[in-house]
């Protein structure tokens, strides 16, 4: 199998649709990890102060005598377990929380998705126009990273496939890629204030058949149930008219929920700007 399944085009030119059935080059890309939403929680720690028996002296004008200190009291051993146990109960319900917290920021990001394709194009173009690669790459499925690394992995000259696609490895991939869409902007700007958009329609998505569908899954050794990809994207100057082709994505469906492909973009885009070799 091979890696370069897609070809990219110069910097001053545009980009190929058609990520299931042709290949496509862009160069764009930027960002920092994925910004995954974190959840903070605050505990605060009670203590209990215990009593101490207390030994008196008693004296006489004739005779001198010395009370001995008086043994610990039951109510005073009781008033220690209590504050053992209060100690031992505020440790235990810190670290739940500690755990609780924990989970949430460990969450995967494949679990988010987008409940509708169309959306989730949107998202993609917004982010490519914000330079946000973070966005980017949370909309990937996890799983599929994995897969797409291990059907390559042969091909990595003895590296291991989660060394080469690391997540900063493929932020910067991404950055990358924005950058270059950068540079095609510039090119057909003319002043400041120049502003670039992308007009998208229903018409932009394609479905993909369902015997593609069943291909991708088996190359993979995946199961994905919807595929959409775009076509025709432009990307639009607001100020001088001016537009260009712009880079084609698709997403992948999967318990109902939409993800960007990772295999797809890596194919046509991102493998330009990855250090694979």
């Amino acid at each position: 199998m091979k890696i370069l399944k897609y070809i990219a085009v110069s910097v001053a030119c545009v980009m190929c649709v058609g990520a299931f059935g042709c290949g496509k080059k862009n160069s764009e890309i930027s960002g920092d990890s994925s910004e995954v939403n974190t959840t903070a929680v605050t505990t605060e720690e009670a203590s209990v102060t215990g009593t101490d028996g207390e030994k008196q002296e008693i004296s006489a004008s004739t005779t001198e005598k010395t009370v001995e200190e008086e043994p610990v009291t039951e109510a005073s051993s009781a008033e220690n377990t209590t504050e053992n146990a209060i100690v031992t109960e505020t440790e235990a319900v810190t670290e739940s929380l500690t755990e609780t917290t924990e989970a949430k920021n460990e969450q995967p990001l494949f679990e988010k998705g987008y409940t509708d394709s169309f959306e989730a194009v949107q998202a993609f173009y917004t982010a490519y126009l914000n330079h946000d690669a973070a966005s980017i790459y949370n909309m990937f499925y996890q799983p599929e990273i994995t897969a797409y690394g291990a059907s390559v992995e042969e091909l990595l000259e003895g590296r291991k496939a989660e060394d080469v696609f690391t997540k900063q490895a493929v932020l910067t991939a991404i950055s990358d890629s924005m950058d270059n869409i950068d540079e095609i902007m510039a090119f057909y700007e003319n002043r400041p204030e120049d502003e670039w958009v992308v007009n998208l329609t229903a018409d932009n998505l394609s479905q993909v058949a369902q015997e593609d569908i069943d291909a991708f899954n088996a190359s993979l050794g995946i199961s994905f149930t919807n595929a959409v990809e775009t076509y025709r994207i432009f990307y639009e100057n607001t100020v001088n008219g001016e537009a260009f082709t712009g880079n084609s994505c698709a997403f992948l469906e999967k318990d109902g929920r939409w993800y960007l492909s990772f295999s797809i973009m890596m194919r046509s885009d991102l493998i330009n700007f990855m250090e694979i070799y």
